[in-house]
């Protein structure tokens, strides 16, 4: 076959045709075009393949009479000067058959182009390695002068375009940052890195900006070069992109690994001058969620109280806590505003947010011990900082949390169910007894969630059904729990069910001590308690101090177990405040309502003047499956409870 000119395009076209009339013509080849094409330019330019064998789909870029790009796919007609050499398809496919020179032509009525086609076995291709600058940061932050490092970008996906910004080939750089395209050498051409990765560990991971766009880096070709080291200063608009991408990259390998999860799919979305906040969206939002799922990344990089994220790792980390949970388990948090020194909060958020500083924590003790992992961070795995972009505004270590000194601390800020630094202190010292394979293994089939919130709670159920329980190992991690003032346990008054087993309590003491309503084979658990009383006397009995998810009910009994009956008196109660049974309101700390999960908010009171002298019995008992009290409630929890004459 030999190359052909424009005339004689035009006589073969004619030929063609004729021919159809007498034995039909099944080629799109010879299909008269039926767009208005103006220009059809072929790309790329000129090419060099250099080993047989390479098959290379070429592009064609037409316009119409404004110029605007027009898709063709049926009409064209392509043709090799030397078929010897190199054929090509009806689609533009080249395949190199032997060494030479030769034209490759592509025609749409009366227009046509062509490139020159060099074909060697040289073996040579367009490779290199491609890097981003990580910065290292301790608990102090980014302050303390540690000389930045280069990473290597993995498992990205590499894009080599033509002149005319066409994709010819794509690739996926390695573990080590290394790519390499196939033996084809444009004259002109651009290497593009996206920040996006389409392969395991994490197939379908990409950091965009707010409109939805992956960030990338271009590299222009240089003449003579064909093996490029690429490399992103920290101080590049895209390297934040690029360490993000490559914190997550991490914590994919890990979960893949430890939690035996197929990680895949997720969007990250960040920009300058983004001042929402660092956190994760499982589905769309119009003010904080606006490109639906995915983890949105803070970067505030001026003014007054400038704050970015994206080389926060401990940050990131925490939030892709958030999304493998999510995902692969269940998660109920209400999410919202919390704190590190919040006692209080909703037990499902406690729970969220302590799992996610306790997974990042996990993901970096990984990394310390796994070659080939490059961790940031030179302070203990087990710490969590925040930086505003230099110094550390937010540095705690979850294993030593209470010597932690910060201005909104209280004596028990780190304590209870309620609290996300409880939760994480207690999965990470179960982690440190008997390794991620145990969390593992509640998570995965263990964790009651089906009739309830997800709470601390329910991990504390799923392992008592683990192999953890059947190794006699409840002692220990009823040690662990109760650390943190969790007690999951029975208290030293059971028995005390019953009017028969009851336990006196003295009208008027204040040293009251905690009572536990829990039972050792996970069931209902009910308080007695006896007290005296003088008739015409006006006593308040009531319940404080609640913690780790409990919401009492108080009735007020004769000795014969039924509700005392005093004319005109109440002699049972729930909520302590009628129709208050859970608060949320402002909390100024963070300009915005939350749920309380305090010690009073489900707490229960009685008050009545008696009509006898004589005894009468409290019975103390746990709503535990009235969750229309958000998280709130939990299956157990602690109390106390006092009785006082108030005339």
């Amino acid at each position: 076959m030999y190359f052909l000119n424009i005339k004689k395009l035009r006589i073969l076209s004619l030929l063609v045709c004729s021919l159809f009339i007498l034995v039909g013509c099944s080629s799109d080849e010879a299909e008269t075009p039926t767009v208005n094409v103006q220009t059809l330019e072929l790309s790329p330019n000129n090419l060099t393949i250099t080993q047989l064998d390479t098959e290379l789909l070429l592009n064609v870029i037409a316009t119409d009479e404004n110029s605007d790009e027009v898709a063709l796919s049926r009409g064209l007609v392509w043709q090799s000067s030397d078929e010897s050499l190199a054929t090509v398809d009806a689609q533009g496919k080249i395949t190199a058959l032997a060494p030479g020179n030769l034209k490759i032509s592509v025609s749409y009525g009366a227009l046509t182009d062509s490139i020159d086609v060099e074909i060697t076995e040289t073996d040579v291709s367009i490779q290199g390695k491609i890097f981003y600058q990580d910065k290292k940061y301790d608990n102090a932050g980014f302050t303390n002068g540690f000389i930045p490092s280069y990473n290597n970008v993995r498992y990205a996906t590499v894009d080599l375009l033509d002149a005319d910004g066409k994709i010819l080939e794509t690739t996926q750089s390695d573990s080590t940052g290394w790519f390499q395209f196939g033996h084809i050498l444009p004259e002109q051409y651009t290497i593009r890195v996206l920040a996006e990765v389409n392969v395991e560990p994490a197939p379908g991971f990409s950091v965009k900006d707010m409109d939805g766009n992956v960030y990338a880096l271009s590299k222009s070709s240089e003449d003579g070069v064909t093996t490029y080291d690429i490399k992103m200063s920290k101080d590049s608009e895209v390297a934040g992109a690029f360490n993000i991408l490559d914190v997550f990259v991490s914590a994919a390998e890990y979960s893949r690994e430890a939690l035996q999860v197929d990680i895949a799919d997720l969007s990250v979305f960040w920009e300058f001058n983004n001042g929402l906040g660092t956190y994760y969206c499982s589905g769309f939002d119009k003010d904080f969620c606006k490109q639906d799922q995915g983890i949105y990344v803070l970067n505030i990089p001026g003014g007054q109280f400038p704050d970015t994220d994206e080389y926060d790792d401990d940050v990131l980390l925490h939030e892709f806590g958030h999304f493998v949970m999510e995902k692969h388990f269940v998660d109920d948090s209400p999410a919202g505003c919390h704190f590190i020194t919040t006692n209080d909060s909703d037990l499902s958020l406690a729970w969220s947010e302590g799992w996610g500083t306790f997974f990042g924590s996990a993901v970096k003790s990984w990394m310390k011990q796994t070659p080939g992992q490059k961790l940031s961070s030179i302070a203990e795995v087990t710490s969590y900082v925040d930086t505003d972009s230099v110094s550390a505004f937010l540095s705690y270590d979850i294993k030593s949390i209470d010597d932690l000194i910060i201005e909104d601390k209280v004596e028990d800020s780190f304590f209870y169910a309620s609290s996300e630094s409880a939760v994480s202190k207690i999965l990470w010292t179960i982690f440190e007894a008997y390794d991620i394979d145990k969390i593992r293994d509640v998570l995965a089939n263990h964790f009651m969630t089906t009739s309830q919130p997800t709470n601390l709670a329910n991990f504390w159920q799923g392992l008592l059904t683990s192999d953890l329980y059947d190794a006699g190992q409840l002692t220990e991690l009823t040690s662990i729990f109760a650390e943190r003032h969790v007690f999951y346990q029975e208290d030293d008054f059971e028995d005390d069910d019953s009017i028969s087993t009851s336990n006196l309590i003295q009208v008027g003491a204040t040293n009251v001590p905690d009572h536990y309503l829990y039972k050792d084979d996970l069931g209902d658990d009910i308080d007695m308690f006896a007290f005296d009383v003088v008739s015409d006397k006006t006593y308040r009995v009531e319940t404080s101090e609640l913690r780790n998810g409990i919401d009492t009910y108080i009735r007020i009994l004769d000795e014969n177990g039924n509700v005392a009956d005093i004319p005109g008196e109440v002699m049972e109660n729930d909520d302590a405040i009628d129709g208050v049974y859970y608060r949320y309101d402002s909390d100024p700390s963070c300009g915005s309502n939350r749920f309380f999960n305090d010690k009073t908010s489900l707490a229960s009171k009685v008050e009545f003047t008696a009509n006898i002298s004589g005894r009468y019995y409290v019975e103390v008992s746990h709503l535990a499956t009235n969750f229309d009290k958000f998280g709130a409630v939990g299956p157990y929890g602690s109390y106390r409870l006092t009785v006082e004459q108030v005339e």
